[in-house]
């Protein structure tokens, strides 16, 4: 039997959960480059969780994982590495200091990886980082769906499909209805 105190338990821990949920439907989209996200929706779970209020043991445990599993620097100390190696690397580090800097500003509204390289030519090093890793797709699921409709339409009844005519019915799928 259920009492008080499970329901208060379990409550407590749908709270520290919640905001895995929304991240996890954000990070699913397809309309753009999910993982230019990553870093502020691991900012916004920390803050969330830090947030979250727990009085009952299993959900207290849990918080605390989640905070320890979610390090931003982990993630940062990688990233900073790699900006440095680059700057290393670059030889036009040695004319910084003639160069006058330009500062560029780019519009909310475009993709991260068109803004990245239209931002080249002001912050090289910096955009050679953010379109290696920008231009990764976080989620698999695109490609799981494609796998799933190729399976649902070579089933056993259309077996003989050769490949031209199995790609055609994906893709023909795949065009969006309002076209």
């Amino acid at each position: 039997m259920v009492c008080t105190k499970d329901i208060e338990e379990i409550t407590e821990i749908i709270t520290v959960l919640r905001p895995l949920e929304a991240a996890t439907k954000e990070l699913c989209g397809e309309q753009y480059v999910s993982s230019s996200m990553v870093i502020p929706i691991v900012h916004i779970l920390q803050t969330k969780i830090d947030e979250a209020t727990t009085s009952q043991i299993l959900s207290t445990q849990l918080k605390n994982a989640l905070k320890f599993e979610f390090s931003l620097s982990k993630m940062l100390t990688k990233i900073s590495e790699e900006i440095k190696s680059y700057e290393e690397t670059s030889e036009s580090s040695s004319d910084s200091s003639n160069a006058t800097h330009e500062y560029a500003v780019g519009r909310l509204t475009d993709g991260p990886l068109l803004l990245w390289n239209d931002m080249s030519t002001v912050y090289s090093t910096l955009s050679k980082v953010a379109l290696k890793y920008l231009s990764t797709v976080a989620t698999s699921v695109p490609s799981e769906r494609l796998f799933s409709k190729a399976g649902l339409i070579m089933n056993q009844q259309r077996n003989r499909l050769t490949n031209e005519k199995l790609n055609m019915l994906l893709f023909l799928q795949s065009v969006d209805e309002r076209f």
